[in-house]
């Protein structure tokens, strides 16, 4: 068997996905997971956080953002990344 590694768009990354997996006899499939700096959860502890963060919310704890804000803290986010990763 041979290993191949590819980069591809994101556009056609669904599309030769399925084609492999369309052909597990031919294809072992090993996805290259880059570590983003952030911890494995398990799902019982996602489970946890979520309820915790629920009843925060309930119970009117924790800081909320409007819109605006939202959107200033989602685009700064977005920028943060994109230099993170731009020589990747």
């Amino acid at each position: 068997m041979h290993s191949l590694t590819l980069k591809v768009d994101d556009g056609f990354y669904a599309q030769l996905l399925s084609f492999l997996k369309q052909n597990k006899q031919q294809v072992d499939i090993v996805e290259d997971i880059k570590d983003d700096g952030y911890p494995a959860i398990s799902t019982d502890e996602a489970r946890m956080r979520v309820a915790a963060a629920v009843d925060r919310y309930k119970n009117g704890g924790g800081t909320y953002l409007n819109q605006e804000e939202y959107n200033s803290h989602i685009n700064n986010s977005i920028e943060k990344l994109k230099a993170k990763y731009a020589n990747n």
